[in-house]
């Protein structure tokens, strides 16, 4: 018996008339014991991802790059933050994903923000990270159970500035940090740019890191790049968290 469904088969996937996800199957797995068949698919992040490329983008803003890249591989675009900042690097042999990635996220040093690249449909996005119609996971409401865990694995307490011939400039640290967990430090090197800012955005994103897992009854909302403020009683939890993965059945 063939499958009604074939690689290279366009997948989409609605939720009260509102399209949650676009994309191509490209495996298709069927058990002898069962009729179940299992299709995966992937959105529009395939192209992103699997493409490698050389492009010129010194000069270039993150969103130029952006759209750079959407006119050559026809990537519909959504929503695409404005930053800006112009690139400094030329990227080489590297997937399109990644260029993206580190376009916003050197831009993102800069201002002191965030940002998160998926595709929303049909159409790439790239949007600020910041707390907009929060929604709310809250124990006796819609949350099920909760684990944290805590991690100083990725720690940065002290940043080092310095100059093309490696002269320091300038050290900042947390004195506090380094007492209790021990030295870990990370170096950066100034050109023509002064590096206080990021230097300062490196030490207060690493600090302790806490995350979160949380079972809760499903809500389109809450995909990746969302923000969401967890109240557990039970554990005493309570604060507004970035949704760095999920999976929903």
């Amino acid at each position: 018996e063939s499958l009604a469904f074939q690689n290279g088969d366009h997948a989409a996937l609605y939720h009260e008339n509102r399209l949650l996800f676009s994309g191509n199957i490209e495996t298709r797995a069927r058990d002898s014991e069962s009729s179940l068949v299992t299709l995966t698919a992937y959105d529009g992040g395939r192209i992103l991802k699997k493409n490698t490329d050389a492009i010129k983008a010194a000069g270039l803003t993150p969103e130029g790059l952006v759209q750079t890249i959407a006119q050559k591989y026809g990537v519909p675009l959504g929503e695409i933050a404005s930053t800006g900042v112009k690139l400094k690097k030329n990227y080489i042999q590297r997937s399109l994903y990644d260029m993206i990635q580190s376009a916003y996220t050197d831009a993102g040093e800069a201002l002191g923000k965030k940002y998160i690249v998926r595709f929303e449909g049909q159409k790439l996005c790239v949007r600020e990270k910041i707390r907009r119609d929060t929604t709310v996971l809250e124990s006796g409401v819609n949350l099920f159970s909760s684990s944290v865990t805590e991690s100083v694995a990725d720690m940065v307490n002290q940043v080092v500035i310095v100059d093309e011939n490696d002269k320091v400039l300038q050290t900042l640290k947390n004195d506090e940090d380094i007492a209790r967990y021990g030295l870990a430090q990370v170096m950066v090197k100034q050109t023509s740019e002064d590096l206080t800012a990021q230097a300062k955005k490196k030490l207060e994103d690493g600090r302790e890191e806490q995350k979160i897992t949380v079972q809760n009854f499903g809500n389109p909302a809450y995909i990746t790049g969302n923000a969401v403020v967890v109240k557990d009683t039970v554990t005493g939890l309570s604060g507004l968290f970035w949704i760095d993965s999920d999976v929903h059945s």
